[in-house]
């Protein structure tokens, strides 16, 4: 039971989340910090805490996750538009545009039909630019 140590890496999954544009780095990070947020609202009945207190911060990430997730995709879809920016072949490019599509894929199930069909938007418009 080391709170410190919780609370960092609460922290640190946090600063990961708002960063990344790994879908698969962002779920899994999320995931990680609500648990130790929830071990930390576990502890805390036997540590003191200071600041924002755990069940709040638990209700704050899940209640802005689809946000985040938001966040993710914006920065994945800016994060592949450079790259289409370096390939020489259509078909390289719509592989590309693949593979960001499908990096959401095993994470359908946390993400709403907002935020699923902003993937498939931002996939169909950019796939559109190297489609004949």
């Amino acid at each position: 039971m080391n709170a410190p140590i919780i609370l960092k890496q609460i922290q640190d999954s946090g600063s990961i989340c708002a960063s990344t544009n790994n879908p698969l780095t962002f779920f899994y990070r999320y995931d990680f910090m609500i648990k130790k947020t929830i071990e930390l609202y576990y502890i805390s009945k036997f540590v003191r805490i200071t600041g924002v207190s755990p069940i709040l911060v638990i209700n704050t990430a899940i209640k802005d996750k689809q946000e985040a997730i938001s966040g993710v995709i914006d920065r994945a879809a800016e994060k592949i538009s450079k790259d289409l920016k370096k390939v020489k072949t259509p078909k390289t490019a719509l592989k590309k545009i693949d593979e960001f599509e499908n990096s959401f894929n095993d994470f359908l199930d946390e993400m709403s039909d907002d935020n699923i069909a902003k993937v498939k938007s931002l996939s169909e418009n950019m796939r559109s630019s190297y489609q004949n």
